[in-house]
């Protein structure tokens, strides 16, 4: 018997997309928040009630099927690569928070960047540099660069590409600069399908034959936004079936994080306004929260299966929304006279960014932005005493299929994406 720290709180953790069903594939080491790990391995114990003579003469139970789960937080981290023109997508090595995000949503879009082509800047579109259309798919989130100086980069949807010519949402103040940077951000939406599975790996710092590794995980994430906090990713995986405790051979050697620093929610701006109006306009709100619906599901099976599961798959839930979203704000009206009563269909796009110096003497500009781009409020706005003893207005947004696409595809329907770069 021995005294070790929890591995929540001294350890290393690894995740993986997995190969097949159960078999963990090339396992990353990531970077969890600090005692945010919740590991539960769990094995049904089946009673046996078989006739005996004398009362309280129990016989042992039979191990049934495993199952598990495993919870755990994570910064919403860039990768270490900025995807501007020249740039490589990071591995999933440099960016392991990617394998997390590919597997729960479904899908992921990344690709370098671009440069404006000579004269072919808009207010609200732009032409890549020879051949690069294809980064821009419809729905890709990305950054532009406003031609007022004092702006710099800010967000935008690509809502249509025809070769190299791309429209975005919202406007810019004026025609985008010859050769100006296009920076792309990883944008992470939910797919119709998805049977993608991870494995996690968790491992104990001071004693290296308690390692567990969980299998066939899917479940739900949850963004948290909060105040003077940094972004953050909850996720509450069910597993499968799980190893442990015992040595499985991983590494507890320290060994930097490659992706790049948290973002702080200090420097956040949000267009929330009618889908129909294409001005930028910060919306000042007090708070955000998002519950969205994965919908994933383990099948379950009696043959040809692990612990009686077979695989996974987005079944559940499929007729609802993928998101509902809850914003406070200052006393308006407007909400309630206007957006519910006649079902107004808003955007709600929350940027969080930073400036970052970069190696060549200047500032890289990282970002986040949750993007919704077709919204209705549901329910009746609230209002009620908030902070500093002031009248706060609380509406619920039910996100809807986007349509604000020309062209017609998962990324460019989707009710909900995460950009993150």
């Amino acid at each position: 018997m021995s005294d070790i720290v929890s591995a929540a709180t001294l350890g290393s953790c690894y995740v993986s997309e997995e190969a097949s069903w159960c078999v963990a594939g090339t396992e990353r080491r990531c970077y969890p928040i600090s005692d945010s790990i919740e590991p539960d391995a769990t094995q049904a114990e089946i009673d046996r009630k078989n006739l005996r003579v004398r009362p309280f003469d129990i016989l042992d139970p039979i191990k049934g099927f495993k199952d598990g789960s495993i919870k755990l937080g994570h910064y919403i981290q860039p990768g270490p690569t900025v995807l501007v023109t020249g740039a490589t997508v990071d591995t999933d090595a440099q960016c392991p928070l990617a394998v997390f995000l590919r597997c729960t949503f479904g899908a992921e879009s990344a690709f370098a960047g671009t440069t404006v082509l000579a004269a072919s800047g808009a207010v609200g579109g732009f032409t890549t540099a020879a051949g690069h259309g294809s980064r821009f798919p419809a729905g890709q989130l990305c950054l532009v660069t406003d031609p007022d100086v004092a702006v710099g980069l800010v967000p935008a949807r690509i809502t249509s590409r025809i070769a190299d010519v791309c429209l975005f949402y919202p406007n810019v103040s004026g025609a985008l600069a010859d050769g100006a940077p296009v920076v792309n951000l990883r944008t992470y939406y939910p797919s119709s399908t998805n049977t993608k599975s991870l494995s996690v790996a968790v491992c104990a710092a001071q004693d290296a034959n308690h390692q567990w590794r969980f299998n066939g995980c899917t479940g739900n994430v949850e963004i948290k936004v909060d105040r003077e906090g940094l972004a953050q990713l909850m996720f509450d995986l069910k597993a499968a079936t799980w190893t442990g405790p015992e040595a499985l051979g991983l590494a507890i050697t320290d060994v930097a994080d490659p992706m790049a620093a948290p973002l702080s929610c200090r420097n956040a701006t949000c267009y929330f306004q009618a889908q129909s109006t294409t001005t930028r306009a910060n919306y000042v709100i007090d708070s955000f929260s998002a519950k969205m619906n994965f919908g994933m599901t383990q099948i379950t099976s009696l043959t040809g299966s692990t612990e009686g599961k077979r695989g996974v798959a987005r079944t559940t839930a499929l007729t609802d929304t993928f998101a509902e979203i809850e914003v406070t704000f200052a006393l308006a009206t407007v909400p309630d006279a206007t957006w519910w009563a006649s079902r107004t269909e808003l955007c709600f796009m929350l940027w969080l960014q930073v400036d970052v110096l970069n190696g060549g003497g200047g500032y890289d500009r990282r970002s986040i932005v949750i993007d919704i781009p077709r919204a209705i409020v549901v329910g009746k706005p609230k209002y009620a005493k908030g902070s500093d003893g002031l009248i706060k207005t609380t509406v619920t947004l039910r996100a809807k299929r986007d349509d604000s696409c020309a062209q017609d595809s998962e990324l460019s329907t989707a009710p909900f994406r995460l950009g993150i770069g």
